[in-house]
């Protein structure tokens, strides 16, 4: 499904997080959000995840209006993992995961057959499988993050929204993630991920966002956004750029 927002304003009381922002986000494509901290990346996020109302403009999948999805349709279209999420005392691995299939399962309906198998797939694809029956509290902070993320793909939504997914995990495990999204881009989601790691953004995205100050300060091909100058205005620091033979995915040496 497509996810749109059109002159999208949201405000925390008297501080105003995004500015009149248009934008589009199709399936087929990962988008990477990059910008210093508190730029409004995260409250975007929640924007575009139903979890807070626009204080003005809108956000819509395909034509329609977010806000007129319940809860529990909008959790079946839409899935969003967020920075730290908190992790029940005592629940398993398995446990977890199977928390992504709830928006599919009626009221007084059991997991079925089909939910033990889409719950396994996710595990194989995080890498996981052998954390199954551990605990989540007992493992380390790579780990669980892992975790969050095959709840995140059990919850088979249309559009995947990921906020610092990479964050305290080794390079390897990185790759992985990233290469994941992608995948699942490949496949038909709607990919949206919030990253600081500039040279993995350059490498992975289909499309780079730069945020500043709730400001959406470029938007394009990696090649077009990592420039000196979105970066000198972005992140207040001067940069080189090089652009290695043979790779498609900018270089960006800060200058200090």
């Amino acid at each position: 499904m497509k996810l749109s927002t059109q002159n999208l304003i949201l405000r925390y009381g008297s501080l105003t997080a995004v500015q009149r922002l248009s934008v589009s986000f199709s399936p087929g494509e990962l988008s990477i959000l990059v910008g210093p901290n508190g730029c409004g990346k995260s409250t975007f996020l929640r924007a575009c995840a139903g979890l807070k109302l626009p204080d003005e403009g809108s956000v819509k999948l395909d034509d329609d209006l977010l806000e007129s999805y319940s809860a529990r349709k909008r959790a079946q279209q839409i899935a969003l993992l967020p920075q730290s999420p908190m992790t029940p005392a005592g629940l398993t691995v398995r446990g977890l995961i199977h928390y992504g299939r709830h928006p599919h399962q009626g009221l007084f309906q059991r997991r079925s057959r089909s939910d033990d198998v889409i719950v396994e797939e996710a595990m194989r694809d995080t890498d996981i499988t052998d954390l199954a029956d551990r605990q989540v509290d007992q493992l380390s902070g790579g780990q669980r993050q892992r975790c969050w993320l095959a709840m995140i793909l059990a919850q088979q939504a249309s559009v995947i929204l990921l906020d610092e997914p990479t964050s305290m995990l080794d390079i390897g495990h990185q790759c992985e993630i990233l290469s994941l999204s992608r995948r699942l881009a490949q496949n038909g989601k709607t990919v949206v991920i919030v990253l600081h790691d500039l040279m993995a953004a350059a490498r992975y995205a289909d499309r780079l966002l730069a945020f500043k100050d709730g400001v959406l300060m470029a938007c394009g091909r990696p090649k077009d956004v990592l420039t000196s100058d979105v970066i000198r205005r972005t992140y207040g620091i001067e940069s080189r750029i090089f652009h290695p033979e043979g790779e498609s995915a900018p270089v960006v040496i800060p200058q200090m």
